[in-house]
């Protein structure tokens, strides 16, 4: 929850955007991408979800290629694209950008955090790329932005309680401390539509 609101609220600036505005997740399947889904939806924004699990499919928007079907759907380009299933994907997402559209790097689904032959001049004009983590490196406290997280849990909470964040589309899969290696195969296996929780208890 908190790296999808990082990522599509913070870093993609969703609420200073207009109510019209596209949201797409590469990877809207994985637990990230399922936050992000109803992050931007309660927002009112349209929203676009792909996925690698034909399996999936029935929870997702898109068929055919990204660089057909993207265009007939929003000729302008998407004005925030999550791209969780690895940095290789950027040129792809760049390329469906809006104008002043973002491109958030969230996740590495498929492992790789390499992105051979990327480099800063191959983002196109108006184009912007960023990602969110919530430690800060560069000039500034490591705090900075917190304070935009410190009411998220409440305010997940209560959504839930009202059924517009439902409570069935997370967690996906559950299992007890002594299934935990089959929760391992699940993920590994990427069987699971958004979270997979160990009960401890």
């Amino acid at each position: 929850m908190r790296s999808a609101y990082g990522s599509i609220v913070l870093a993609g600036r969703l609420d200073r955007r207009p109510e019209w505005s596209k949201v797409m997740v590469h990877g809207g399947t994985a637990s990230v991408g399922v936050w992000a889904i109803m992050l931007a939806k309660d927002r009112g924004v349209k929203v676009i979800v792909t996925t690698r699990n034909k399996d999936k499919a029935d929870r997702v928007l898109l068929d055919g290629e990204l660089e057909t079907e993207v265009p007939k759907l929003f000729p302008k380009g998407i004005d925030i694209i999550l791209e969780l299933v690895g940095p290789g994907q950027t040129p792809r997402s760049l390329s469906l950008a809006a104008r002043f559209g973002t491109v958030v790097l969230g996740g590495v689904l498929i492992l790789g955090w390499k992105a051979p032959g990327i480099s800063p001049f191959m983002i196109p004009p108006t184009r912007n790329m960023n990602f969110c983590t919530m430690t800060n490196d560069g000039i500034g406290s490591e705090d900075d932005g917190l304070e935009d997280m410190e009411g998220l849990p409440a305010q997940v909470l209560e959504k839930v309680e009202k059924d517009i964040y439902p409570a069935q589309s997370f967690p996906d899969k559950i299992f007890k401390l002594e299934e935990i290696g089959d929760a391992h195969t699940c993920m590994e296996d990427n069987k699971a539509c958004g979270g997979v929780v160990v009960i401890v208890t």
